[in-house]
């Protein structure tokens, strides 16, 4: 046991360096099989108040995704399994080069996707234990926590990885976003 209260620090910091500071990788068989979607240049219009609360008020209140999803197995007569993933580890093992080239695929603005790359930029962590802090070391990986950005960077990530895990499958549920005519297209698997 350390009980040398500097030694304590130095040893966070160590397995807190360990952590962050190793680059997880996308294989480049999943950033390369998500298909490249026009840029959305309007994305990068602020939206005017009317446009905000026109949105807000277009949510689905009251009904639940999974309700919605029981409701499209059952109207297409497709067997649903639901899947409880663990991802309590999963923002601190977020690969940044994944985070920051799989957006550039998915209509993301290089503005919008340039001011976001500009916060994790030579990130660095320190261990503050008993009022004494580490040295600064490099964060290489994870989202941020606590960013109000980290949720949905997290989101776009997980979707696109599933896609990739899942792009084989000859099964699936239509699920029909906004963006999207009638027609039969991509499908939830």
């Amino acid at each position: 046991m350390i009980t040398d209260w500097n030694k304590q620090v130095e040893r966070w910091a160590e397995h807190y360096q360990e952590l962050y500071s190793r680059e997880n990788i996308v294989a480049d068989a999943a950033v390369e099989s998500t298909p490249n979607l026009p840029v959305m240049e309007e994305l990068d219009i602020p939206l005017s108040e009317e446009e905000l609360g026109k949105a807000i008020d277009s949510l689905a209140c009251g009904r639940a995704s999974g309700k919605m999803l029981q409701e499209k197995c059952w109207e297409q007569r497709q067997p649903l399994y639901v899947a409880f993933i663990d991802l309590t580890k999963a923002f601190d093992l977020v690969s940044r080069k994944g985070l920051f080239t799989l957006p550039q695929k998915i209509e993301c603005p290089p503005k919008l996707l340039r001011m976001i790359t500009s916060f994790y930029e030579d990130m660095q962590g320190t261990v503050q234990h008993d009022g004494s802090f580490s040295d600064p070391f490099p964060i290489k990986s994870r989202v941020k926590q606590g960013c109000v950005l980290a949720p949905t960077l997290f989101g776009i990530f997980f979707s696109l990885l599933l896609s990739y895990a899942f792009s084989q499958l000859e099964d699936g549920v239509y699920l029909h976003t906004r963006n999207e005519s009638l027609q039969p297209g991509p499908s939830l698997r």
